[in-house]
């Protein structure tokens, strides 16, 4: 059986990672983050592993600090869950906060049945020794609508949302919006994403 490659996210990593650095709180606000308090944007290399993660936000709410990471996915990749406990791992040792992992499948192609929001592991007697939790937004099936009347800085994902088809209303949408309530530097980010 021919193995699948994997497919770099390049494409999409530049637009959101840099939407994310410039809006946190409307990245935090997308799943369910609210009582945001302090948020600052880490580094996100985890040089002790090689690897770095997508975004990595230290937010601070009226409950406690914690981290949020967020992972862009737009491509197959079979070690996907593995990786992102790899670095929810890394970042809960480097920085001795809790981490809140969020994998974003932009498309399809990134799906997976092995994407449950839990990875399990066992040893061979069936004890669990291993239970990771992480969250998984699937673009495709959130409603367009949502993106369109929620933060700005999450506009540019409306196109890869479900009931997107008709894309011309959805740019018309988006640039009503843009042109209300963004800058002119926020503008040229948002158009760029887009």
């Amino acid at each position: 059986m021919a193995r699948k490659k994997s497919i770099p996210s390049k494409p999409y990593d530049v637009a959101f990672k840099h939407l994310f650095e410039d809006r946190p709180r409307d990245a935090l606000s997308w799943i369910g983050v609210t009582d945001v308090i302090e948020v600052q944007l880490l580094d996100t290399e985890l040089s002790t592993t090689i690897a770095a993660a997508d975004k990595v936000l230290r937010v601070k709410t009226s409950e406690g600090r914690f981290l949020v990471h967020f992972e862009f996915q737009s491509g197959h990749d079979t070690h996907l869950v593995r990786r992102l406990f790899w670095y929810n791992a890394a970042l809960y040792h480097r920085h001795r906060l809790p981490v809140f992992t969020v994998v974003v499948l932009l498309t399809r192609a990134a799906d997976s049945p092995k994407i449950t929001g839990t990875l399990r592991v066992r040893l061979p007697q069936g004890r669990e020794c291993l239970a990771f939790r992480y969250e998984a937004v699937r673009l495709w099936q959130t409603p367009v609508e949502t993106i369109l009347n929620g933060t700005l800085g999450l506009l540019p994902l409306a196109p890869l949302c479900k009931g997107a088809e008709q894309i011309k209303a959805i740019i018309d949408q988006i640039e009503r919006r843009i042109q209300r309530e963004a800058t002119r530097e926020e503008s040229d980010t948002l158009w760029s994403a887009t």
